[in-house]
């Protein structure tokens, strides 16, 4: 009796440190894990709050870091950079405005006013930055972004407090009475760079507004010299030999 006794309390040991599969392999205890301190609990619920909490302002933050990037690309890069085409770009702005206002017969009748017809060159844009639409919010479109040349102060422009000095355009004109005739029949250039920025991208030649199409490109000396005759030494001085004088450029003017 002792004998079975002490068997059956033996057993009982044994089955309360292991179970046995059913082929008779021992299976572990199963482990109990300790629950999660309320420290930690705490500390995961904080980390989690600030995320959510600085969320609106990551996404406030990183598009004007993105914009600023963009505009210091666009501002500051140096010459010869792709720059350029946002400088071709602002051409072709320009060249869109040109076209509306000599098409326009109200605007025409204007251009080829007496107030306005002799006006060219530089006085042919301070006059039109002066007037509504299109043309009084193209000031800033007037300076390449390769030279020293700065934009104008718009509205002390347009109120007549100051004029549209060497310094504030980048680009020649055309006489504005002959404009509305000029888009319709002849290839000429209408607007390209002045004398003073002739030479801002040598690489890449000047930017040219051609009278009969919208778009604004590039003109390398080669292609000058191939198409219209031109020299090296024409080249060379555009306000001497080439605006006003010379095809393409006879129409336009420093």
């Amino acid at each position: 009796m002792f004998l079975a006794s002490t068997a059956l309390r033996g057993y009982n040991a044994g089955m309360n440190a292991k179970h046995v599969e059913p082929h008779g392999g021992p299976v572990p205890e199963r482990v109990r894990i300790a629950p999660v301190s309320h420290a930690i609990r705490d500390e995961a619920l904080r980390s989690q709050s600030r995320v959510v909490t600085r969320l609106p302002l990551l996404l406030v933050i990183v598009p004007v870091v993105v914009i600023a990037g963009i505009f210091a690309l666009a501002v500051f890069m140096p010459p010869g950079m792709p720059v350029g085409r946002l400088e071709l770009k602002m051409a072709h702005d320009l060249s869109r405005h040109m076209r509306k206002a000599a098409v326009d017969p109200g605007t025409a009748e204007v251009l080829e006013g007496p107030e306005l017809r002799d006006t060219k060159g530089r006085a042919f844009w301070q006059e039109l930055c002066r007037r509504p639409e299109p043309f009084d919010s193209s000031v800033y479109k007037l300076v390449s972004l390769a030279g020293a040349d700065e934009k104008a102060d718009g509205d002390l422009l347009r109120s007549r407090k100051i004029d549209l000095m060497p310094e504030n355009c980048s680009f020649t004109g055309p006489r504005a009475g002959e404009l509305p005739e000029l888009v319709k029949f002849t290839r000429c250039v209408l607007v390209t760079f002045n004398s003073r920025n002739w030479n801002n991208y040598p690489e890449k030649g000047v930017i040219v507004i051609w009278s009969d199409q919208e778009k604004a490109e590039w003109l390398e000396f080669d292609d000058a010299a191939d198409d219209w005759g031109i020299t090296a030494e024409e080249w060379a001085d555009p306000a001497g030999k080439l605006f006003g004088k010379k095809a393409p450029f006879q129409h336009t003017y420093d």
